[in-house]
């Protein structure tokens, strides 16, 4: 027997695929009780403050396919694991751990049992699986975590056949990595906190150690009971595919649900979206699919919980790669920014299967200035051009696209974690608009403030003139935040300023973007032609 922080314990020398659920599952209570601390520490690499729900929902979604399941193989489980672990992955450290899970099923091949040696093995697959997700991985995240413990349960694997004092050594050096995510990346430095994710991971593997030593899976029925609402994915048919009159010969267009387009633009060519995700508490829903704009606004008004956002899952992006890629030559992907969301990383992770056919683009840009691109690549491939030519006039687009978002209050800024709640306090005492805009690296940035709706939008007006002064020409969209009358008065001053003669298209903004700036915003992007 031995003691280890006050347990009598008996030596553990194998895991089986029940024993490796289990203590799974036993990390998910720990991580529940804590989302609401991770989403608090959440500064990389957004600041939105989801990173803790995120990772809920990911292992929650996990709980639910694996709970029944008594199969002794760790092989079956491992691949259950990972399998389950792609379809639900949300946020940065979700995707993250799902490519963790998926390089650990890796590490077996037909074993019912595991020693600390195989568990070694799997564990530095594991981490190098994280690392190649992304494909700009950042020291001081939880990738550097992973390593080092993944390093160190190699090391002392070959010391020990007890996986009690495995997983307990390998923890403390998690953390001793966990502290130094602190001192790495500036951002973190500047807030005094370390890596959201990376806390996450440390509190997973807390909870895989306290199952070992207490054996006790506590609160997991409820919990497997009550994430039905959460899976955070549905069937493949659920992602948006338009087909309409005029298909684009050798070319699919593929977007997200950021990207607002008018209803008969979307009909009228065969453009697929990928819906993101947004989440009220325990139930998940897909933008655009499962939830209107009017439905969403209601539940925002009414709902004591803001709901968060999130990426969509690297299984859902595959399935419709796998749908949509043999029935084109090439395929345009086109997203809101990397700067603001991981969506394009797991785009183009899902990507690396086909090679160079699927071309990712980041669009710098989101709602109706995203929706701007996107008619912009219809236009090029329309006039037939070589796929060199289409992807050089889509990124001439990006740099000719400009947006202004005039919002009507601070609140929904700060509720999402994009503005300090002492700014948004100053901003709502004050009765502040602020006026948004996208930099050139797709960087929210604030290009004013007014006192007043009206007066915020009379000087977005004075803005975009000085805009588009260097174009001969110019086109207009607006998108509203369930403000379908403000958006016609913006479209008629518009009309009146420019002197334009043809009508504007509105759209509605998507709900996922609606958790950010809240009703009644409305913004509105033109793109410049210099010919």
């Amino acid at each position: 027997m031995k003691k280890i922080k006050g347990y009598n314990l008996k030596k553990i020398v194998y895991l089986d695929g029940i024993r490796l659920r289990n203590a799974i599952l036993s990390s998910l209570a720990l991580i529940k009780k804590k989302r609401n601390y991770l989403n608090k520490i959440n500064f990389f690499p957004i600041p939105d403050k989801d990173a803790g729900t995120n990772l809920f929902h990911t292992l929650n979604f996990i709980v639910s396919e694996l709970y029944s399941l008594e199969d002794r193989s760790v092989t079956s489980m491992s691949y259950q694991l990972s399998k389950s672990a792609l379809s639900a992955a949300q946020g940065y450290s979700g995707t993250i751990l799902a490519q963790f899970f998926q390089g650990f099923a890796r590490g077996f091949s037909g074993q019912v049992r595991i020693s600390t040696a195989d568990f070694a093995l799997a564990s530095q697959k594991a981490s190098k699986a994280a690392y190649a997700s992304l494909s700009e991985p950042k020291e001081g995240t939880i990738l550097s975590v992973m390593r080092d413990w993944a390093n160190s349960v190699s090391k002392i694997a070959g010391q020990t056949e007890d996986f009690v004092e495995l997983l307990n050594i390998s923890l403390q050096v998690a953390k001793q990595s966990l502290a130094e995510t602190k001192k790495i990346l500036p951002v973190l430095k500047k807030a005094g906190v370390v890596d959201a994710g990376a806390q996450g991971f440390v509190f997973l593997l807390d909870g895989i150690l306290n199952f070992i030593k207490k054996g006790n899976l506590k609160d997991l029925r409820t919990l497997s009971r009550n994430n039905k609402s959460s899976r955070g994915h549905k069937s493949e048919k659920e992602i948006h595919d338009y087909s309409g009159a005029q298909p684009v010969d050798e070319f699919g267009i593929v977007t997200d649900s950021s990207c607002d387009l008018p209803d008969h633009f979307l009909k009228n060519y065969q453009i697929h979206v990928i819906p993101l995700k947004i989440i009220f508490g325990t139930e998940t829903f897909l933008d655009k699919v499962q939830i209107t704009p009017t439905e969403f606004y209601n539940k925002l008004i009414k709902s004591p919980i803001h709901p968060k956002t999130s990426q969509p899952a690297l299984a859902d992006v595959t399935r419709l790669f796998d749908e949509v890629v043999p029935k084109y030559n090439h395929i345009l992907s086109i997203h809101l920014p990397r700067a603001i969301s991981g969506t394009l990383s797991v785009v183009e992770k899902a990507a690396q299967k086909y090679g160079k056919k699927i071309t990712c683009i980041d669009g710098k840009n989101i709602s109706a200035a995203l929706g701007l691109v996107t008619m912009e690549a219809i236009y090029a491939i329309e006039k037939g051009l070589s796929r060199e030519k289409v992807i050089n006039q889509i990124e001439q687009s990006i740099e000719n696209i400009k947006i202004f978002i005039v919002l009507p209050t601070v609140k929904y800024l700060v509720k999402g974690g994009r503005l300090s709640k002492s700014k948004g306090f100053i901003g709502r005492l004050l009765r502040l608009n602020p006026i948004l805009s996208f930099d050139t690296q797709g960087h929210i940035v604030p290009l004013s403030k007014a006192f007043g709706n009206k007066a915020a939008l009379k000087k977005a007006f004075k803005i975009a003139q000085q805009a588009v002064k260097d174009y001969k020409r110019i086109k207009f969209m607006i998108a509203h935040a369930d403000a379908p009358v403000k958006a016609r008065w913006v479209s008629v001053k518009l009309s009146r300023l420019f002197q334009l003669q043809e009508e504007i298209e509105i759209v509605t903004v998507a709900p996922v973007l609606g958790v950010h700036v809240g009703p009644g915003t409305v913004g509105f992007g033109f793109i410049g032609y210099h010919q």
